[in-house]
């Protein structure tokens, strides 16, 4: 929440995927590495979500998680991981 939308293919997740291992786009699976904590649950480390928007501006991420409670989470770079790894 309070990240700036990114605008164009990505959003619609037509965009080409940069062979770099490391690059996270909207739509990807990712991986917690911390806790946090969402409306009064926690959401524990190695939780899966997705990214729903990223910010141009900033190391701001939107995360949306399914379970243990449906919601998104504004996140850095260094709290979650690629689910694959």
């Amino acid at each position: 929440m309070g990240a700036k939308s990114t605008f164009g293919l990505a959003t619609f997740g037509l965009a080409q995927h940069s062979d770099h291992p490391h690059m996270i786009h909207d739509f990807d699976l990712v991986r917690t590495l911390v806790a946090v904590e969402a409306e009064g649950r926690v959401i524990q480390s190695g939780a899966l979500g997705t990214v729903v928007d990223i910010s141009q501006t900033s190391n701001a991420y939107e995360i949306e998680f399914a379970e243990p409670v449906c919601c998104v989470l504004t996140m850095t770079r260094d709290q979650f991981t690629d689910h694959h790894r």
